[in-house]
Parts: C-alpha cells; sequence; structure tokens
C-alpha cells in the first residue's frame, strides 16, 4: 500500500510539473559553473580547473575540480554574461562532464533556482542536448 502511494504522489507531481513546466519558459546563456567554488573565488574558479588554498595556506591548482564537484553533487550553476550565477534544479551527477562550457538554458526561475526543461552545450560550432533524468 505504501508503494502505491508513493508511487501515486510521484505521478502526480511529475504530471503536474509537465504540465506548468513549458508555460514562461525563456531563455538563459552562459557557462556551467561549479556553484561552491566560483562562490569562494569567483575570478580564478569560473573554469574547470580551480585555484583553492592548500594546507600550507598557498595557493594550488586542481585540475578539473569543477568536474569532481559536480560529480560529488555540490550544485552546478549557470554563470550569465552579466555575472550573475543561477543554481540549476537538476542533478548535478548528470552534468559533470559538461563544467566550464557554454550552455543555453530553457526554463524558468523559481524561487532563486532555475527549473531547467531543456539544457544544450556548445560543442565546437555546435549545439548539443544534454538529456537530464529525474526521478519523478
Amino acid at each position: 500500500m505504501k508503494k502505491i502511494i508513493v508511487f501515486a504522489v510521484m505521478i502526480a507531481t511529475t504530471m503536474a510539473f509537465t504540465l506548468t513546466s513549458a508555460k514562461g519558459d525563456e531563455t538563459f546563456s552562459g557557462k556551467l559553473v561549479d556553484s561552491k567554488c566560483y562562490s569562494m573565488m569567483p575570478k580564478a574558479n569560473a573554469g574547470n580547473d580551480h585555484m583553492v588554498k592548500g594546507h600550507d595556506g598557498k595557493p594550488m591548482t586542481v585540475k578539473a575540480c569543477a568536474t569532481a564537484c559536480a560529480s560529488m553533487g555540490i550544485p552546478v550553476g549557470l554563470l550569465t554574461k552579466d555575472g550573475k550565477m543561477l543554481i540549476l534544479a537538476v542533478p548535478a551527477g548528470q552534468l559533470s562532464q559538461q563544467m566550464a562550457k557554454n550552455a543555453r538554458i530553457h526554463g524558468k526561475v523559481m524561487n532563486g533556482v532555475l527549473i531547467v526543461n531543456k539544457l544544450e552545450v556548445k560543442n565546437g560550432k555546435k549545439w548539443t542536448e544534454v538529456k537530464i533524468s529525474y526521478m519523478m
């Protein structure tokens, strides 16, 4: 019985999200960034390799830090051209291989979070859609 109730709630939530998601969508563009490292050092950590303080207090570079952080579940942000960062409501691990790429996102901002309905990244001159899987 418990499984049926959980399943029914999941279906209802998915249907509600699907019915409301297309209305009011906007297109946002920018670069995919690691929200934690970018917030700590914006100028140094807008790419995939990040500057951090080592145990001795001296700065050091961590290669592919953004990829590692997204793989661990740290939220991914979209850094817009005007310097604002929007947190994406997507499973971060699914974007780990897309970090520091230019992105184009169709969705809407709700309560300060970008609800993603479609996400594309630029590979060379071509835009490629990244399929996002949600539990619901």
